[in-house]
């Protein structure tokens, strides 16, 4: 059995980027859809094979809901 060590991230990107890692360490994850923003102004977007186009497209709005959300003071 290998150890594993719990890493601390101090800034929100390390915490999302644990946050994900601790659900497929449990195997919990079934599919992911992701969109990164990188320095340069470029983005860089992915998703798993586990997903079909309109479950894709689900968690795309999804997504897109939460943001309207937060940005109506409706959820933090």
């Amino acid at each position: 059995m290998v150890a594993t060590k719990k890493i601390v991230h101090i800034d929100t990107i390390g915490q999302q980027i644990d946050r994900l890692n601790r659900h497929h360490q449990d195997a919990n994850i079934e599919g992911v859809i992701i969109i990164v923003k990188l320095k340069d102004g470029s983005f860089e977007t992915g998703w798993t094979g586990a997903t079909n186009f309109l479950e894709r497209i689900g968690l795309v709005e999804s997504c897109k809901q939460d943001m309207i959300f937060a940005a109506s003071g409706l959820v933090e």
